[in-house]
């Protein structure tokens, strides 16, 4: 029994059938090592708010958060417990085959890689098969990716630019972030400038596929601002929302267009001011 068919039954069986088309979002976003506590981790940090409902469009639509291990690479097909494997599984699992998939800072790599990898044949070993997630993929909303990499990666590997004081700040505070933070990871790794365009044919080797809609946040204020501000000085970062610079979030990757950007940061836009420029997403994207 297909995908289709099985949820069909369901919702049949369920007194549900009217809503056997509706089209879910699938949202995407990184955690730590461990189980993956969703409604903590995007749950505005103790507000009371829930981050996760705006960010998928806060309307009746189907809403299903997946979060993946970020301490593996994007690029990654190694296992099936790595991020494009991951996500596949989790598009199965989500209802319907009418996805929309709204990511947020590398989610996104990871899904438009997840469509390269469909478009290939690439990682076969996945028991979801990437091909038919790509089938299912309506829309990919990336929120803050990282499609040139981030210089923030750069300074955890001592590869900070700038001057003198610049690279000085940068490596010191990359190596402060390994040791309290242990930001070293596959992931970090794979998001430094050099690896992104080093990757970036097969990051975006998905064909035809044009239904990607870019957003990002210009600004390093917000509730984290001394910090992201700080950071961003230190690695040597231009205009940039404290994590991802906005020349990287912006690219113009094949086929994409232009969705919204405002004046957020990279991580409270998942607290105090994720609500306006959720809405700004939304109003200025294709449904």
């Amino acid at each position: 029994m297909n995908k289709s068919i099985a949820i069909a039954t369901l919702l049949v069986g369920l007194g549900l059938a009217s809503t056997a088309d509706a089209r879910t979002a699938v949202f995407v976003h990184g955690r730590n090592q461990g189980p993956a506590d969703t409604v903590n981790y995007w749950h505005n940090g103790g507000y009371s708010d829930n981050g996760i409902a705006a960010f998928t469009g806060n309307n009746s639509e189907g809403n299903y958060v997946y979060a993946y291990d970020a301490t593996a690479a994007w690029s990654d097909l190694s296992s099936n417990s790595t991020p494009v494997c991951q996500l596949t599984n989790a598009m199965y699992n989500a209802p319907g085959t009418d996805q929309a998939v709204i990511t947020h800072s590398a989610g996104g790599n990871v899904a438009v890689y997840m469509l390269a990898v469909a478009q290939n044949g690439w990682a076969n070993g996945c028991s979801v098969s990437p091909a038919s997630a790509k089938t299912w993929t309506t829309y990919v909303v990336p929120v803050a990716s990282v499609w040139r990499g981030s210089e923030l990666a750069n300074a955890v590997y001592g590869h900070t630019g700038g001057n003198f004081l610049q690279q000085l700040c940068g490596s010191v505070a990359g190596s402060l972030a390994n040791l309290l933070f242990n930001q070293a990871s596959s992931m970090t790794y794979s998001l430094q400038t050099s690896y992104v365009q080093n990757n970036y044919n097969s990051l975006v080797a998905y064909g035809s596929y044009g239904s990607i809609y870019l957003n990002w946040g210009t600004t390093a204020d917000g509730d984290d601002s001394t910090a992201m501000k700080g950071a961003a000085w230190c690695a040597g970062m231009p205009t940039n929302d404290g994590v991802v610079a906005v020349y990287s979030a912006s690219y113009a990757i094949p086929g994409s267009h232009t969705g919204w950007y405002d004046s957020v940061g990279h991580s409270s836009n998942r607290r105090n001011d994720y609500k306006t420029f959720a809405a700004n997403v939304w109003a200025h994207n294709p449904y």
